[in-house]
């Protein structure tokens, strides 16, 4: 989803990195081929090209190519996916929603650069409640300032409005609700928005065990609409 993109390149370029941005698999095999880069940070779940998918390629290309580190940024975290990165050629992965100095952490790990030590400190608290974590809100509004934050957050409300809505008993198409639920758990949960990612979370895990969806979509739509209305406040707080 764009959102997760335009935070982990906001925080990326925030603590001194250059950045380019691949919206697909083969963008980012076609990239590797024409630059030289330290590292790789695939999606797992992409358009036209999946990241395993690209990974797999990248990894039958000439050295010293193929040997560039990749790490994962992924919702997918149960063992059976995590293999399935390893499997694939990947190097390192970073659970979404990431936070900062993971993220971070990853690229000195895979690159063999310094640590960032300013990346671990706090942001001031606002308010924590069953909605909103705002130690992560707060951090991430640090690093990329007032309008950058309500742009993504217009983003998020729009997604919100218009995916995972109306959902009937006879009409569920799993797959969809899948992924539309994956790409929320990351895309709120970096927003602070930690109870609706759970659920989101919980949306994905059903339609993967083939389990009833139902009691977790009311309960989604409940947090969903608590976190419009937070976004609001969010949005008129000085």
């Amino acid at each position: 989803m764009e959102i997760n993109r335009d935070i982990a390149c906001a925080v990326l370029r925030a603590h001194g990195h250059e950045v380019d941005v691949a919206v697909d698999g083969t963008e980012a095999v076609a990239a590797v081929q024409n630059r030289s880069y330290d590292v790789v940070l695939m999606d797992v779940q992409m358009p036209v090209m999946d990241g395993l998918t690209a990974t797999r390629h990248i990894r039958e290309l000439n050295s010293p190519v193929r040997d560039i580190p990749i790490v994962a940024l992924t919702a997918n975290v149960l063992p059976f996916q995590l293999s399935e990165l390893w499997a694939a050629g990947m190097t390192d992965h970073v659970g979404k929603p990431f936070k900062q100095p993971e993220l971070l952490a990853a690229i000195v790990r895979n690159t063999g650069g310094r640590p960032n030590r300013g990346a671990d400190e706090p942001g001031a608290t606002v308010d924590r409640d069953g909605v909103f974590n705002a130690d992560v809100f707060g951090n991430l509004a640090k690093v990329l300032g007032k309008n950058r934050v309500n742009q993504l957050l217009d983003k998020l409300a729009d997604v919100l409005r218009t995916r995972l809505v109306s959902i009937s008993p006879d009409a569920i198409e799993r797959d969809v609700v899948q992924r539309d639920a994956h790409s929320l758990v990351s895309s709120s949960g970096m927003l602070g928005f930690e109870t609706l990612s759970n659920l989101c979370r919980d949306i994905e895990t059903c339609c993967i065990d083939g389990a009833d969806l139902m009691p977790a979509l009311q309960r989604y739509e409940r947090a969903r609409d608590a976190v419009l209305s937070k976004i609001e406040a969010l949005k008129s707080a000085a």
